[in-house]
């Protein structure tokens, strides 16, 4: 009986790590990172998933740190985390209402690249594609991918 449960729980414990989790955005960094109060009252900094936000220095860095800012500070949001990084930080997809998110809103508005590099997600290759097309937000003029400009302004 006790190997059971040891295995029910050793089973589960993907789905309790990865499961949806609720708080309160409590600050906005930049665009792709957030401090979140969660519900058992613990600050959890957040990378957002998928997408690689301009740095605030580069353009339209300061526009989508404060698209998210409009968005999502001082409002409860549900998240789910699917990893951690080097930092620490809880690599998260963030839902707004209806499903939608913010992750996905970000690319779509041409405020974030796909991080490709860690995600396969077609939806958000589409998202950014039609960004491209229609030349939103970054891809209006050229620009450079945030680790690029990482590594030469270091």
């Amino acid at each position: 009986m006790t190997n059971y449960i040891l295995a029910l729980l050793l089973c589960s414990l993907p789905c309790m790590i990865f499961a949806q989790k609720k708080g309160i955005v409590i600050g906005v960094h930049d665009g792709d990172s957030i401090t979140i109060l969660n519900d058992s009252n613990n600050k959890e900094k957040i990378r957002l998933a998928a997408i690689d936000c301009p740095e605030l220095k580069q353009p339209f860095g300061l526009a989508a740190r404060e698209r998210v800012r409009c968005l999502i500070l001082g409002k409860k949001v549900t998240y789910k985390v699917s990893s951690h990084d080097r930092y620490n930080r809880s690599i998260s997809t963030v839902y707004l209402r209806r499903n939608r998110t913010i992750n996905a809103l970000l690319i779509r508005e041409g405020l974030a690249w796909h991080y490709v590099q860690y995600d396969s997600t077609k939806k958000y290759e589409r998202l950014q594609n039609r960004a491209m097309r229609k030349e939103r937000g970054l891809w209006s003029a050229p620009a450079q991918y945030p680790a690029e400009y990482r590594r030469e302004n270091k």
